[in-house]
């Protein structure tokens, strides 16, 4: 018996004398830090720009009636539907055609196998979580979706090339709360 609480603590001792402190790294200040941060801001300010400048290129050289938010998603309503607003929480039902900017084909789901996801819950593209919110049941709509909404700087590693300007054609089905 002696022997068993023996190496009961000893156990105890071994497990708590392995236990690793947690360290804080310091924030750096330098001024070599701030430059690097002035450059990336400044790096990440010129693709931003370019990456709209490319969208309203396409849309006017397309004649698409869309409009940009804040984030930098494009979207245009090009039928409006009948049925209920999305609310983030609802689960919503679409069909869409997915293509790159440049035409290419990605993805596509038909009406009769539709694609179904909890609004404003993450599980999709931000963009496409951003413009399903702008929608209601029938819409029909187009989305322009930049990298830093879609897949950023290393595409989806299979067949979204790194980034990647998303051009979504989409029908949304069903609203269910």
């Amino acid at each position: 018996m002696k022997i068993i609480v023996y190496y009961i603590l000893l156990s105890l001792l071994i497990l708590a004398s392995c236990r690793a402190k947690i360290q804080e790294i310091p924030a750096d200040f330098s001024a070599e830090s701030l430059r690097k941060n002035e450059t990336l801001i400044k790096m990440n300010s010129y693709v931003a720009k370019r990456n709209r400048e490319l969208i309203r290129q396409f849309v006017k050289r397309t004649g698409l009636d869309m409009k940009e938010t804040g984030s930098g998603l494009w979207y245009g309503i090009y039928s409006n539907g009948t049925g209920k607003s999305v609310k983030k929480g609802d689960i919503v039902e679409l069909s869409y055609n997915l293509k790159l900017l440049d035409g290419t084909p990605v993805d596509s789901v038909s009406v009769i196998k539709p694609k179904a996801f909890k609004a404003g819950k993450g599980g999709v593209e931000s963009g496409l979580e951003e413009g399903i919110l702008l929608l209601k049941e029938g819409d029909r709509a187009w989305f322009i979706i930049p990298p830093h909404l879609a897949f950023g700087n290393f595409g989806d590693q299979e067949k979204i090339p790194a980034g990647s300007f998303l051009f979504y054609d989409l029908y949304l089905i069903e609203v269910n709360r």
